[in-house]
């Protein structure tokens, strides 16, 4: 993330969360189990919901040694009074696409909603980052928004299917087919789309995402 480009998303974040603070305040839980002992990362943690809600799901922490990767430090702040109180649960600022553990260090890692917040070139080395990073046949669990979405569309286009909004936010929305080119070769163990509406009395605005997992493949 060293172009112009990529640094104002950068900085739009960072913005974001300070004078928001916590983003993401719906918790979904249907995320895929991590097991005891097993090495989790989540990339693109942001204010920590996956983690809130792994730590809802285990009860009184996560069951897993747990790492969140984040840019913006101002989210990373959100994370602390989270963090602090678990033991097997710590946070990185860090670029996504340069990330800072050896190879194969975790059994899953998650990308919701991180690679639709980057141009195309930056994607690429993104999901290069997580098949490095996970053990072989490790999974890696996916989560962006669908080409289907209310949303797509809206903003200022700067790549195919790429929009910035009045955030100064880019949001990339995806269509199966290039999900799974993306992580080709790694293999899908699903690739299913969730929709649901969302809005009051006659309006009613579509939402939906693509969620995958792939098992981490070859080295090239």
């Amino acid at each position: 993330m060293n172009n112009t480009m990529e640094n104002r998303f950068r900085h739009a974040w960072d913005r974001e969360y300070t004078r928001r603070g916590r983003i993401f305040g719906r918790i979904t839980q249907d995320y895929p189990e991590i097991l005891p002992g097993e090495r989790f990362l989540d990339v693109g943690c942001g204010d920590c919901r996956a983690f809130r809600a792994l730590a809802l799901a285990g009860g009184t922490g996560l069951p897993a040694i747990s790492v969140g990767l984040d840019h913006s430090r101002p989210a990373l702040s959100i994370c602390r009074p989270l963090v602090s109180r678990m033991d097997n649960m710590h946070v990185v600022c860090a670029d996504a696409t340069l990330m800072p553990f050896p190879d194969e260090t975790f059994d899953t890692v998650f990308l919701i909603h991180v690679l639709g917040h980057a141009l195309l070139d930056d994607r690429k080395r993104m999901v290069r980052e997580a098949a490095r990073v996970v053990r072989r046949d490790g999974r890696i669990y996916v989560r962006v928004f669908s080409l289907s979405d209310f949303r797509a569309g809206e903003g200022l286009e700067v790549e195919e299917g790429t929009y910035i909004r009045k955030t100064g936010i880019c949001t990339h929305f995806f269509s199966p087919g290039e999900i799974r080119d993306l992580f080709s070769p790694n293999e899908p163990v699903f690739l299913d789309t969730a929709s649901w509406t969302m809005g009051t009395g006659n309006k009613k605005l579509y939402r939906e995402e693509i969620h995958a997992m792939f098992l981490a493949g070859k080295r090239k």
